[in-house]
Formats: structure tokens, C-alpha cells, sequence
């Protein structure tokens, strides 16, 4: 699939690095509000590529958080308590992809944890969005080459991986 790894009239060809950069996967999504919106989530940051240098805004990767886009009120975590919010679950998309990005050895610019210890990943390994007040998880690929997000809901789990798009050329060695 080195055509994937192209972004808009990008002619250049890249092929995946043969495993992924950096790779996570969270359990437990909860009832189905909740795993509605990590599935929508993770269908929006899926098939993104972030060239060298360029910073990737999670928010804008899941664009606007509303019922049209296909999120639902969903449970979340506001000030410690468990709320319905619109798109409770999306921060379990940021967080699984919080762990790849730092198993890629990516460059986190901006990570703000949840006010209380979330039950799918170890404390301190968590990362929050929030679209009304527009806090963002923002990494910055600082590989010299591009990068391509794979994300996925299957059964009770979302993963991501973050593969390199390797430059492909004929005239290799």
C-alpha cells in the first residue's frame, strides 16, 4: 500500500516501514455512546500523514465534536467525576494514541492528563482533549520522513500504529 502514504499532490512514493514506529492498543470501551465515539474518532484520525517537522493536532485529526460528525453524548471525565459529555470516549482515542506517539519517539508539543486516574491505561499515561475549551494533545513528527496513522476499533479494543512512509526510490542500492 505505498500509495497511502501520499498526501494530497504529493508525487512522491513511499513505502511502510516494515513494523510500526510505535504501536498501542486500549481495552474496555464502555457501553455503546462511549464506543460509538472512539470508533468515530478513530475512523477520523485514521489514514492521516504528518510530514517531517509538521505538528499534528489531535483535535483537528477528529474534526468538530458534534452530532453531525457522528459523535454522541458519551461518558467523560470532568473535574474528577464521570459526566455525559458530547463524545465521552474520545480521550481514550487520544490516549492510545498518546502511547504509540511516544513509543514512536515523536515529539509531544502539548499533553494536559485527566483530573483523575482513568481505568485503560497506567496513571500518567493518559492524554485529554476537550473540544468546547479547545485543549488539544499535539505531537510534532520530528523523524525525517513522513508519518502515516493507522486507528481502529475491533471488538472491545481501539489501537493505533504509526508506521514510517519510507521514500521509495528505483535507483536503490
Amino acid at each position: 500500500g505505498s500509495e497511502m502514504c501520499i498526501r494530497d499532490s504529493d508525487s512522491s512514493y513511499f513505502n511502510f516501514s516494515p513494523t510500526p514506529l510505535g504501536s498501542y492498543t486500549t481495552t474496555r470501551l464502555g457501553d455503546a455512546p462511549r464506543t460509538n465515539n472512539i470508533r468515530v474518532s478513530a475512523q477520523n484520525l485514521n489514514g492521516n500523514v504528518i510530514y517531517p517537522g509538521e505538528t499534528a493536532s489531535t483535535l483537528k485529526m477528529f474534526h468538530d465534536v458534534t452530532e453531525e460528525n457522528g459523535y454522541q453524548m458519551g461518558l467523560g471525565y470532568e473535574l474528577g467525576k464521570v459526566v455525559p459529555s458530547m463524545g465521552g470516549g474520545i480521550c481514550q482515542t487520544t490516549t492510545t494514541l498518546y502511547n504509540a506517539v511516544i513509543r514512536a519517539e515523536l515529539t509531544v508539543v502539548s499533553r494536559k492528563s485527566h483530573s483523575m486516574i482513568v481505568s485503560y491505561v497506567e496513571p500518567a499515561l493518559d492524554a485529554t482533549v476537550d473540544y468546547k475549551s479547545g485543549l488539544d494533545f499535539t505531537f510534532t513528527n520530528t523523524l525525517n520522513y513522513p508519518i502515516y496513522i493507522e486507528s481502529y476499533v475491533d471488538g472491545d479494543s481501539v489501537t493505533v500504529n504509526i508506521w514510517g512512509c519510507l521514500l521509495y526510490t528505483s535507483d536503490a542500492a
